[in-house]
């Protein structure tokens, strides 16, 4: 799957046109970074670094893991379009970002475009927002989402959807925090 700029306009504009998406759940995650916006910044604005924690087996992806790539001609920015695949208990996943807000060293908006393939969640809107602490930085992660609406995929995400969430949460704001904790500095994130 891949989509050339025309392609991925269309689908914003559709999804924008239908108005706005409505989010029935919400949740979120603080954490204070020792270093300052802009390299915080710099690092979790790299999907392959907010989405560390779904990219090794884990129990919360129940031994399963997602790849990343990109799709949009850049990386960074309102645009920036990158698709997440793989399995978890041989189900496949596989869902579309983009995203919708970008001020650097501040915040960042992206979300789900057309429809994903997950197990407990349906669309969703991921949301960072960072603010200068002397040198440190405050990060708020945020996440607004919806339930599948049908099937056994409906049943899980009543079940599990909201203690998901949370893990994914902790994991990116731990995984920040490391990133710049760490004997190595910027950018590493132990196993």
């Amino acid at each position: 799957m891949s989509y050339r700029s025309a392609d991925l306009r269309v689908s914003l504009q559709a999804d924008f046109a239908a108005g706005a998406m409505s989010w029935r759940h919400t949740a979120q995650e603080t954490v204070v970074v020792p270093a300052p916006p802009a390299r915080v910044f710099a690092w979790i604005d790299r999907p392959e670094n907010t989405g560390l924690h779904m990219s090794r087996p884990s129990l919360a992806m129940l031994g399963g893991s997602l790849r990343v790539e990109q799709l949009s001609p850049h990386a960074t920015g309102v645009g920036a379009t990158y698709r997440s695949w793989g399995r978890v208990l041989g189900v496949r996943i596989d869902f579309t970002t983009t995203v919708t807000a970008w001020l650097p060293d501040k915040e960042k908006i992206w979300r789900t475009i057309e429809a994903p393939r997950l197990v407990v969640l349906g669309d969703f809107q991921m949301r960072l927002t960072l603010t200068r602490r002397d040198g440190d930085t405050d990060l708020l992660l945020a996440i607004d989402y919806n339930v599948p609406s049908r099937g056994l995929a409906r049943v899980l995400g009543r079940a599990l959807a909201a203690p998901y969430v949370r893990w994914c949460l902790r994991r990116m704001a731990r995984d920040t925090r490391l990133a710049f904790e760490s004997p190595l500095g910027r950018g590493h994130v132990p196993a």
